[in-house]
């Protein structure tokens, strides 16, 4: 069991959903290149630098057992790696197997929460995870953003206080945290945020951000 760390640090940790088979996409979509580099190494560089500047203490990254393209395009990214043998049943099971990650070494400081982050949203920004850390640390057991963009999106990632990680033993399906969280309304602070966060789903999503500045 890792060790809690006292004092005023409250360890967060992030937990990249990137075992998805990107139906829709057409392809494994998560090493699709926008800008020349690939999807997933994209979302995971973003929280290479949030580690980097001591907003995150790590990152845990759950794959498809087997898919060497994504093991291969991550393999640089100092991400603690969890094999998902069983991805068609859903990212369900990839958010259990990724939250039950965190309590077990490698993972140290012990994660005081998690930030939960889709690995087909190459543009999370470092200034939407810092609102959402200081969410929780002023209290919120469940933080997530609403962008300005989008405002009427269910925005991207979400973060969890330990004291919630309940919510995840039942999730199902590729459904995700989205019932829960319906259902527990009171238990979610909202946090508005600048810019937007798009899925890639398509190739023509990932035409439209490519052609973005």
């Amino acid at each position: 069991m890792a060790r809690r760390v006292a004092g005023p640090m409250r360890p967060l940790w992030a937990v990249v959903l990137a075992a998805g088979s990107g139906t829709r996409f057409g392809s494994n979509k998560l090493v699709a290149t926008l800008r020349g580099r690939p999807l997933v190494l994209q979302t995971l560089e973003h929280l290479t630098s949030a580690r980097r500047s001591g907003l995150l203490a790590g990152v845990v990254t759950v794959i498809a057992a087997g898919d060497e393209a994504v093991a291969h395009a991550i393999a640089q990214s100092g991400s603690v790696v969890v094999e998902n043998p069983d991805p068609a049943s859903g990212m369900g099971r990839s958010l259990q197997l990724g939250i039950g990650r965190l309590d077990h070494p490698p993972v140290e400081p012990m994660a005081e929460a998690a930030v939960i982050v889709l690995a087909d949203q190459p543009v999370v920004r470092q200034e939407v995870l810092t609102a959402l850390r200081d969410a929780w640390l002023s209290g919120a057991g469940i933080a997530r953003p609403v962008y300005r963009e989008d405002p009427d999106t269910p925005g991207h990632p979400v973060l969890l206080d330990r004291t919630r990680w309940h919510l995840v033993d039942d999730v199902q399906g590729d459904r995700g945290l989205g019932p829960a969280l319906a259902s527990h309304t009171d238990w979610v602070t909202t946090v508005m945020v600048e810019g937007y966060n798009p899925d890639i789903d398509t190739p023509a999503d990932l035409a439209v951000l490519e052609e973005r500045p």
